[in-house]
This record gives structure tokens, sequence and C-alpha cells, in this order.
């Protein structure tokens, strides 16, 4: 469980750490649409069909954490050679409202990704960040925050 979301802590493949267990939908991303859940179902179908199949996932993998205003970020770990998170986002919740939030992500200290998005961060939504910010993350290194510049 991830005590930032008090929900599963999952990887971009939706995998929780107990194997063949999976978690999507209002699980990981409260107060989303239906049809977004549904299609949260449509990207786990095929991880879940690689582990009916025998098929394991990769075991190391990197956390990635949200830093304050906000509040948490899913999926909360990468893994090397694994498929992107649905949708091609991270999902994160915010407590305070950024018209222009501009996205930062470090590993080890060092800056990654920086991104001007052209929404804002509003309390009381999910707010979606290109996952593409995580392309540079070098798996033999720490983890990985995201932040608010």
């Amino acid at each position: 469980m991830d005590p930032k979301t008090q929900g599963p802590l999952v990887d971009t493949a939706s995998r929780t750490s107990r194997p063949g267990v999976f978690a999507i939908g209002n699980l990981l991303h409260p107060v989303d649409t239906a049809d977004i859940a549904a299609l949260d179902g449509r990207h786990v179908a095929e991880p879940v069909r690689a582990y009916l199949h025998g098929q394991t996932g990769p075991s190391d993998g990197i956390r990635i954490l949200a830093e304050p205003p906000l509040r948490w970020i899913s999926p909360g770990i990468l893994r090397p050679g694994d498929i992107a998170p649905a949708r091609n986002r991270l999902l994160l919740w915010t407590d305070t409202l950024v018209r222009i939030p501009r996205i930062v992500v470090r590993q080890d200290g060092n800056v990654i990704a920086r991104k001007t998005l052209p929404w804002p961060a509003s309390p009381g939504r999910v707010f979606r960040v290109p996952s593409s910010v995580l392309d540079k993350a070098d798996p033999g290194r720490g983890s990985i925050t995201v932040s608010l510049g």
C-alpha cells in the first residue's frame, strides 16, 4: 500500500507487489469517471494475459514520489523495460491550484526533465502529466521525484 494514496502501490503495468494482483480505476485515482476506469481495464489486459501465461514482470523498480503541493502520484514504480502507464499519463493529486504548472522531475537530485503544461493542476481533480517526463530515468539510480517548479 502507498502511504500517500492509501491505495495500492502499482507499477506502470498496474501490478501490485502481490503476484497476479493488479489494481486499476478508482482504486488508484479517485473521482475519475467510469470511462477512464474502463480504459484502465483495456491497459491492464495484456499484462494480466502475460501473467496468466506464466510471464512475470521485472522485479527491480524505481520509486516515483511526488513533492508538495503534489500529494501523490500513480503509478509509483517505474520498472525497466515495462510498458508505459495507461494513456501514457502519470496521475497526480495537488493540494494547491497551479494555473500554469511547470513540472520538474529529478533523480538522485539531478533534473532529468522539465515540462510546462497548458492545463492547470487543480485540487479535487486528477492532474495528468505525460509519462514521457520519465524517459531519461536511469534504472541504475535512485528514486524519482516529481515537483512543481
